[in-house]
């Protein structure tokens, strides 16, 4: 028999308690974090931007070009207020698009729903067999059985353990969106990516300048910083704002390279899966038909990159062509 907890030595009792304890990572915990991450950044971004970095950019020198006036009677530059109103901007679109990529309520497949003939039970319970040919009930070609939503899944779909749903041409799941890239939100997931990276470079251009009128150049290196610090030959403010540099540039960095990787599978008509695959068949005859299956038209790509709109896409996810 076991001792009792009050027999236990104090060595025995640590080790009963941190063997019963799970530490690793949960999912639940990193999406809280990532998003936290991203939200974190946007709005203090946003806040430096405009209180600081735009001010003592504008407002710092002696040359003005017509405008209002501040109290005191300092004219404010006509290019001021086009810059507050550029920080705002990217602000509201990068929230915006931030948005309609964390609602991937479009991207799941519907339990109810069978094969688009109609031929499948309305529960899925005819599944095609495992080489995806139509099973017993008729079920399409490249149907096959989720085993975990007890369904017939569609091509190009797959289960997320994170989501616990099969999503429509999963991508990957996002944790910093908290959701799937799928089918109809992954043209938001690339404009998002792109208003990060138009917001770290503005940003980093901001804080550079600003460090450079503050400090001199050796001052971007971050042991000259904190060694400036240690010895109170500098503001905090000037340091938080070096740390910031250098998140903007990390910021921009990640964003770029996720945004060559999707331009990347999308122009060759893949998903990230079916990239690291090695498999093509659904693949269009032209770069630019496989762009509009992600953006949609033009005119509907342009909408979406600048309006907090989502127009239709030309495929439903169910029904894709080998």
């Amino acid at each position: 028999m076991g001792k009792s907890v009050a027999n236990l030595t104090l060595t025995e009792k640590l080790h009963r308690h941190y063997d019963s304890r799970n530490f690793q990572p949960q999912d639940s915990s990193m999406t809280c974090f990532a998003v936290s991450v991203v939200w974190v950044n946007t709005l203090s971004l946003a806040a430096e931007g405009l209180l600081v970095l735009l001010p003592s950019h504008h407002l710092s020198g002696d040359q003005r070009s017509g405008g209002d006036t501040e109290a005191g009677g300092r004219a404010v530059p006509a290019g001021y207020r086009w810059a507050q109103a550029a920080v705002v901007w990217l602000l509201a679109e990068t929230v915006c698009q931030w948005w309609f990529l964390r609602d991937g309520s479009r991207n799941i497949v519907p339990r109810a729903r069978g094969p688009p003939d109609g031929s499948g039970a309305p529960d899925g319970s005819g599944a095609p067999d495992g080489n995806g040919a139509p099973g017993g009930n008729g079920a399409p070609k490249g149907w096959r059985r989720c085993s975990v939503c007890q369904m017939d899944a569609p091509p190009r779909s797959h289960h997320c353990s994170i989501c616990q749903h099969c999503v429509l041409k999963r991508d990957h799941h996002c944790y910093f969106s908290g959701s799937c890239v799928g089918l109809h939100n992954q043209r938001h997931f690339i404009y998002f990516l792109m208003y990060v990276v138009m917001a770290s470079t503005y940003a980093v251009y901001m804080q550079t300048a600003f460090l450079l009128r503050k400090e001199d150049a050796s001052y971007l290196f971050p042991p000259v910083a904190m060694l400036k610090m240690l010895t109170a030959q500098t503001t905090v403010l000037s340091f938080v704002i070096m740390l910031h540099l250098y998140l903007s540039v990390i910021s921009a960095c990640a964003a770029l390279g996720f945004m060559g990787w999707q331009l990347n599978i999308i122009s060759k008509g893949q998903t990230s899966y079916e990239a690291m695959k090695g498999l093509s068949k659904y693949r269009m005859r032209t770069a630019y038909a496989n762009f509009r299956c992600v953006f949609g038209s033009p005119l509907q790509c342009c909408a979406a990159f600048v309006l907090p709109v989502r127009p239709a896409l030309p495929d439903n996810g169910l029904d894709w062509t080998e």
